[in-house]
């Protein structure tokens, strides 16, 4: 059983929602974790460019896992939290997914 950790960020080239290789491989470990640690509904939030591109990358994902059985709420990271990660995390936050299991 993996031990309790983020998941990986899935990064997306400049201006664009489709998911790269590197990106459909994080999105399976996702599933992996995700089924290891009985967690089946995940937190998809979408950032960078315009919210309808934030949107659009998440969407992406989320599709995605719920091909895999994982449900998936969307959301977007708004402008002055994107602004905190990129200052905290880097740059890949300004075009990224970040996938976490859903709190009510």
């Amino acid at each position: 059983m993996p031990a309790l950790r983020s998941m990986p960020v899935i990064g997306f080239a400049d201006d664009s929602a489709k998911l790269e290789p590197a990106g459909q491989d994080k999105v399976e470990i996702a599933v992996w974790a995700a089924n290891r640690w009985r967690v089946n509904r995940l937190r998809v939030t979408g950032s960078g460019g315009s919210a309808a591109l934030a949107r659009q990358r998440a969407e992406t994902v989320a599709s995605l896992l719920r091909e895999q059985g994982i449900e998936a709420n969307v959301d977007v990271l708004g402008s002055a939290s994107l602004r905190r990660q990129v200052h905290e995390a880097g740059a890949l936050f300004a075009k990224s997914v970040v996938l976490r299991p859903f709190e009510e």
